[in-house]
């Protein structure tokens, strides 16, 4: 509690006179009751803002905007409290009794707006800060501008000495800013990280609701001396009490969304399931497994920190790479390893094959470290549990610069630059803290993402890296580029890359390729050294025209109200979708441009193998843009925009004719156009590239079948079976070839192979019943066609089906 002595308050300050007023002289006790409830009230109010801030996150974008623009309406809202409501004051004799009803009405805005704020997340595409103050708006207006209306009050109904009106505003702001300070410091490091978002919400809700209550019920102002209308009044407060707390209650059936959980499904993809969240102490910390192609992802609030290889040869995971490069570069033998942000834990996981001593892993997030040991294990090499490895939760930036330890590599797999504070590990005086920290011939390792950084700032990283880092190299790892920084003089000694290679664990690992096919794996060593794209004269001679960032200029931090050239005047969204591929365009049309000579770097091995090297780059570089053309491709096809969707899939063929995805997505869009001949041709393509794509032998089938040939339609989805035995889809499709061609009872097993892979599959046990229907196995059909109902309510078809189904079976 809050005493008087604590705070020095006076009688003299704190007092109602006798005059043209309906308070009486307030007591001790009652000026105690009025300063504790104002100092929760300031408690709430700054709870609400790192509530507010933690909950906006899930959906914002991560960058210093948003958190300005939450500022700027928190601050704006207690403005207009105070502005407006300053006239009511004066015509309010019980204002005790409004600041009660104020506190009512911030726990009640709290309450309802939460949920509220979450249909703008799913129904508004925006601007990015046009919505963000729509939504700050929305969610945080009303409350704070109730909020700004209780200092007003408290000043009026406690300070009526006029001589004193100076010290004791002075004293008032100090308890209420008391109250604002301890709310910080428990919402940020107790209520956030115990009770969650909703549970945090909830009880700041309540605390207001009882402020409320006391100023309302317990009044120590209420005039006595009219006994008849003190009892109206309270019962007319007891009703609107009554309502008030009906209307909390009413709205959390009535707005039953569970935060942060269903936010973060607005965040990610419809086929991503969420197996894990943990509000932690930093940040909402997740993880989601695509039920597709398994590829499972770690969240941090709304951005991605890294994902695993998705299913499927066409698909790989940077990560791993990424902490073998290095390790493999090195020229001498690299023992102690600075691995800073943890991610997935997948690319120092990969350093752990090498023969080390020691590596220290550092994460500001102790929610994230947990979540990567425990959910990404087999992916990591199960690093938590290996000796050689020493966790520090500490900031990146902090530990660099007061460890006395020494390093053979630092890596560093931060998140995006444009987000808050992360810009400092993108700075020149942090690169020239890390070169302090390696040992001769050490290197840098720093994770440039084509898709997150224009042109303009991917040139002002490398400026920054090679004003600290004269000897750099530019390495390929699909769009997840590799700055190599040495401490040292460059020395690419191929035949000991190639010993290092012959490690069973790192071969096996490396056993992949970014091509999709064998030839291509990076466990051979030209194939490796093809991703060497830009050396330290190209680097220096890209990034000559611009400045580096500094921690005085983080420029780098400011760069999402910046939109992105695509041709002439064109710019993209912030938030859109297709922003991440048109950066990975223009920066590859940025590095083809400047390409290092391998023969400078590389000069053990004879001219053939030099100029195949030069041939994989290309082709490395060709498929970039190949898998940006054909996920945009993908974007207009969900559109159903099939004429640019099949733009974008010539595209990438184009690039890279070998690309048998794009061809299967290509007959796809072609068929959905109307245009089978061009859709036969297109994924004959692709199987004839990749004979193990299923999907591109299911939608052959499903052209051939359209077309009436049923017996090349049953080979192909046959084909699609061999190779993907759960694919329900195929199952089904057959199923229905074989009705087609009266072969009922192998439609029958071709159905329940369907649901047996796929149990929610509504299509499959109406065509069931139907089969069922014509085997006259009416019992079966009646529940086949049930089945499907009680999956999808509203399949008509079924529902007539079943219907007549069942008066067949009544006579």
């Amino acid at each position: 509690s809050v005493s008087r002595e604590a705070i020095g308050i006076r009688n003299s300050e704190f007092g109602i006179k006798k005059g043209n007023s309906e308070f009486r002289s307030l007591s001790p006790s009652s000026v105690k009751v009025i300063l504790i409830c104002y100092f929760f009230s300031g408690f709430t109010a700054i709870a609400y803002q790192v509530v507010w801030t933690r909950y906006l996150s899930l959906a914002l974008e991560n960058t210093v905007y948003t958190y300005t623009i939450i500022l700027t309406v928190f601050l704006l809202g207690i403005a207009l409290g105070s502005i407006l409501f300053a006239r009511l004051f004066d015509k309010v004799g019980d204002l005790l009794r409004l600041f009660g009803y104020l506190e009512l009405g911030v726990g009640l805005s709290a309450f309802v707006l939460g949920p509220i704020v979450y249909l703008f997340f799913v129904k508004v595409a925006y601007n990015m800060l046009l919505f963000e103050f729509l939504v700050c708006g929305a969610l945080m207006l009303i409350p704070t501008t109730l909020m700004g209306a209780t200092f007003p009050i408290i000043v009026k109904m406690l300070t009526t000495n006029v001589n004193r009106i100076g010290h004791s505003t002075g004293r008032l702001y100090a308890i209420n800013t008391f109250g604002c300070i301890v709310g910080s410091l428990c919402a940020g490091f107790l209520l956030l990280p115990i009770l969650g978002i909703n549970l945090s919400l909830s009880m700041l809700v309540v605390i207001n609701i009882l402020i409320g209550l006391v100023c309302i019920f317990a009044n120590p102002t209420e005039n006595t001396h009219y006994p008849h209308l003190m009892k109206r009044r309270i019962k007319l407060d007891a009703i609107a009490v009554l309502l008030i707390l009906s209307a909390l209650i009413g709205s959390r059936f009535a707005l039953n969304i569970q935060i942060p959980q269903e936010v973060l499904s607005i965040v990610k993809e419809p086929e991503e399931k969420i197996i894990f969240v943990e509000e932690g102490l930093e940040n909402t910390v997740w993880v989601t497994v695509n039920q597709q192609n398994q590829q499972k992802s770690i969240w941090a609030n709304k951005t991605v920190l890294g994902r695993t290889k998705a299913q499927g040869q066409f698909n790989i995971a940077p990560q791993p790479i990424q902490g073998h490069i290095p390790m493999l570069l090195h020229q001498g033998e690299p023992k102690n390893i600075l691995a800073i942000c943890l991610g997935t834990g997948q690319t120092f996981g990969s350093m752990l094959m090498y023969d080390i001593h020691k590596m220290d892993v550092v994460d500001i997030s102790k929610t994230i470290v947990d979540t990567a040991l425990k959910y990404f294990a087999d992916y990591n090499g199960n690093l938590g549990k290996d000796a050689r490895v020493t966790i520090i939760v500490e900031d990146g930036r902090n530990f660099i610069a007061h460890t006395k330890n020494m390093y053979d590599i630092i890596s560093l797999e931060p998140s995006p630059p444009e987000e808050v504070g992360i810009v400092n590990l993108y700075t020149r005086e942090f690169y020239q803290l890390s070169r302090k920290r390696l040992n001769r011939d050490g290197i840098m390792s720093q994770w440039l993402p084509l898709y997150n950084t224009r042109p303009d700032e991917t040139v002002g990283i490398i400026k920054t890296f090679v004003s600290v880092f004269e000897n750099s190299l530019l390495w390929y790892n699909s769009a997840d580029l590799l700055l190599l920084g040495f401490n040292g003089e460059i020395h690419l000694d191929a035949a000991k890359i190639n010993a290092r290679l012959q490690s069973k664990k790192v071969y096996d690992s490396l056993n992949l390729s970014y091509l999709g096919y064998p030839k291509y794996n990076l466990n051979h060593t030209d194939n490796l050294l093809a991703g060497l794209l830009m050396g330290s004269e190209e680097l220096r001679q890209i990034s000559q025209s611009v400045s580096a960032y500094t921690d005085n200029h983080p420029d780098l931090e400011f760069s999402a109200l910046n939109g992105t050239m695509l041709k002439g005047k064109l710019q993209l969204q912030w938030n859109s979708q297709d922003r991440p591929e048109w950066l990975k365009i223009r920066n590859a049309d940025l590095i083809t441009s400047h390409l290092a000579s391998l023969h400078d770097y590389i000069s053990t091995i004879s001219v053939e193998e030099l100029q195949r090297i030069e041939q994989v780059r290309a082709q490395y570089i060709a498929h970039l843009y190949a898998q940006a053309y054909n996920i945009l491709g993908i974007y207009r096809s969900k559109e159903e925009k099939r004429e640019a969707a099949i733009a974008f899939y010539q595209k990438a063929v184009e690039y890279n004719p070998n690309y048998a995805p794009a061809y299967s997505n290509l007959g796809k869009d072609y068929y959905a156009n109307g245009q089978n001949n061009e859709a036969i041709e297109a994924y004959k393509m692709a199987v004839k590239l990749e004979p193990n794509l299923s999907e591109a032998w299911h939608g052959l089938g499903t052209v051939y079948f359209a077309i009436g040939w049923l017996d090349d339609a049953i080979t192909a989805w046959r084909h699609a079976i061999e190779i993907k035995s759960d694919f329900s889809e195929a199952h089904n499709n057959l199923g229905v070839a074989y009705a087609a061609k009266g072969r009922y009872y192998t439609a029958i097993d071709a159905y329940q192979k369907a649901i047996k892979f796929k149990p929610n599959y509504a299509d499959a046990y109406y065509n069931l019943g139907l089969v069922y229907e014509v085997t006259r196995q009416l019992k079966n059909a009646c529940a086949a066609y049930e089945k499907a109902i009680e999956i999808n309510p509203d399949f008509t078809d079924a529902r007539g089906n079943l219907e007549t189904c069942l008066k067949r079976l009544a006579f």
